[in-house]
């Protein structure tokens, strides 16, 4: 099956959705939807209820990741709790639709670089249907995901991945076909909000977010969200967002503003 991936910079096109940048301006890479539907399948208590601005993908593997709940706290803030999801983290929605993705044409083996929740997520997603090694920093890894991914039968190296190797990056496009399910479900709950605040590190997470609420617009749907990417004071900018031609506020917090939120 063939989805197609462009740049939204310079216009470049691609039929590989797990290739994860622009080769010539380095923009993240996104799936190309012929026709912008705004369709929810009110019976499917999924993110797979927006299947019509999703992928058409033939097998859908789903452990009814996503529809996670807004939770408020306060009468200007409120929280979408996706620890709610089956592994407990957000990554749940693109290793959905990844796994769902490699399950029409397995390839011999993946190679993946260790990332937290991502790994230990799609490890779960892909079970037995495609085989995977990751490649992990011990000094940046999560020993209780290590020992989960031993226990699926994952084969863990410490070190760089090899030459040759058939690499799958976090960042690509059907994981933000994934994560931009969370902004469809914003809008569907409709929170008395303005504002979607973003934790952010590469930026990954802000733009999906970001994408599904540009989605929603040009299917017809009113949106009145801005997305704010928040990362630490010291820290980059996040680099995809450099990259994104999208509207993402970046706003910076100092540590003792984390540890006093906390």
């Amino acid at each position: 099956m063939k989805i197609e991936v462009f740049c939204q910079r310079c216009g470049y096109t691609s039929q590989n959705p797990l290739e994860p940048f622009c080769p010539y301006c380095l923009s993240p890479l996104v799936v190309k939807h012929q026709s912008a539907r705004w369709d929810i399948d009110s019976s499917e208590p999924s993110m797979w209820r927006y299947r019509s601005l999703l992928p058409q993908l033939p097998t859908r593997i789903s452990f009814s990741e996503g529809y996670t709940p807004i939770h408020r706290v306060s009468k200007d803030i409120a929280l979408k709790l996706e620890s709610r999801n089956p592994t407990g983290s957000y990554a749940d929605r693109a290793s959905s639709i990844i796994s769902s993705y490699l399950r029409l044409s397995p390839p011999p083996r993946l190679a993946l670089r260790y990332e937290e929740d991502f790994t230990l997520s799609l490890a779960t997603y892909l079970s037995d249907a495609v085989k995977a090694d990751v490649y992990a920093d011990p000094l940046h890894v999560n020993p209780l995901d290590l020992i989960a991914l031993a226990r699926l039968g994952i084969n863990i190296s410490f070190g760089d991945v090899p030459p040759g190797a058939n690499v799958l990056e976090y960042a690509n496009p059907l994981t933000v076909e994934g994560l931009k399910t969370i902004a469809f479900e914003i809008i569907e709950r409709a929170p008395r909000v303005k504002t979607v605040v973003v934790p952010s590190f590469s930026g990954l997470l802000a733009f999906s977010v970001a994408k599904g609420f540009a989605e929603a617009e040009e299917a017809g749907v009113r949106v009145d969200y801005e997305v704010v990417a928040t990362v630490v004071e010291g820290s980059q900018d996040p680099h995809l967002i450099r990259y994104a031609p999208l509207q993402i506020k970046v706003v910076r917090v100092s540590t003792r503003e984390v540890v006093e939120s906390i």
